[in-house]
């Protein structure tokens, strides 16, 4: 029997219990139409959305295969699960490899170029008129 509690993998099966677990209640129920999703705080007091609006009903249509659905409500989603895809695949590999590679998610220039994306994106799906609120999620 694997002792999860004092492997160093720990965190690993952690997570990966937690995806699953999400991710068999985003197949199997609608949990923002039987009201148990969560909602955003920002957009609850300035009307605005925030660069995470959108993104529960986005992972919702990405389990039950909607892609359209997922770039309609949040389509900072796509970059999100690459940069995980990315990160996830390095450590893997610099796991198992005798020479390891870069993770270019820690570098300074990286976390900036990220941020700014965000904001920007933050900002500009909040503008009112084509084609920018195209970026806005999908009135529910």
């Amino acid at each position: 029997m694997i002792n999860i509690v004092s492997s160093k993998n720990a965190p690993m099966y952690i997570m990966a219990i937690i995806v699953l677990g999400a991710f068999l209640i985003y197949t199997l129920i609608d949990p923002i139409a039987l009201g148990l999703g969560i909602p955003c705080p920002f957009h609850a007091v300035t009307g605005l959305h925030c660069p995470g609006c959108g993104s529960q009903r986005a992972i919702h249509c990405a389990v039950r295969g909607d892609l359209s659905g997922v770039s309609a409500n949040n389509v900072l989603l796509w970059p999100a699960v690459a940069i995980v895809i990315y990160h996830n695949g390095v450590q893997l590999y610099n796991r198992n490899a005798s020479t390891p590679i870069t993770n270019y998610l820690y570098k300074k220039r990286t976390a900036i170029i990220i941020v700014t994306i965000v904001i920007l994106f933050w900002i500009l799906r909040n503008i009112p008129s084509a084609p920018f609120n195209w970026l806005a999620p999908v009135a529910v």
